[in-house]
């Protein structure tokens, strides 16, 4: 059952991984505060970071940059962790980020997301 596991979850990082504009994923966003993250890396609520859900987060993502689109507009973030509360397609936003996309007030907004 673990080997299941992970193997799914290792292809949806690949398909995820591959993913352009057209090929957009639909989650929430959320806004946590940042600090000494998985990537190896320490930021700060100022910077434009973003963790992953724990099911498709993959170490070879670190660094990588994503386009982050709600409503309101949107950002480029670089990956800089993992989310163990998020479900598959949502991410988690240094409080930078997400007031590009939303209001802190709000605390969860609708984006679409992919890698650049």
């Amino acid at each position: 059952m673990k080997w299941t596991v992970a193997v799914t979850s290792l292809a949806t990082a690949i398909v995820l991984a591959a993913a352009g504009p057209a090929n957009a994923v639909t989650g929430n966003a959320t806004y946590y505060n940042v600090g000494d993250e998985e990537c190896g890396k320490s930021y700060t609520d100022s910077d434009l970071v973003v963790a992953l859900s724990s099911s498709i987060f993959v170490a070879a993502n670190c660094g990588r940059h994503i386009k982050v689109t709600s409503g309101k507009g949107h950002t480029d973030v670089v990956v800089a962790g993992v989310c163990p509360a998020c479900a598959a397609n949502d991410i988690d936003l240094s409080p930078a980020a997400f007031e590009r996309l939303g209001s802190l007030d709000a605390g969860l907004i609708s984006v679409e997301w992919h890698f650049v």
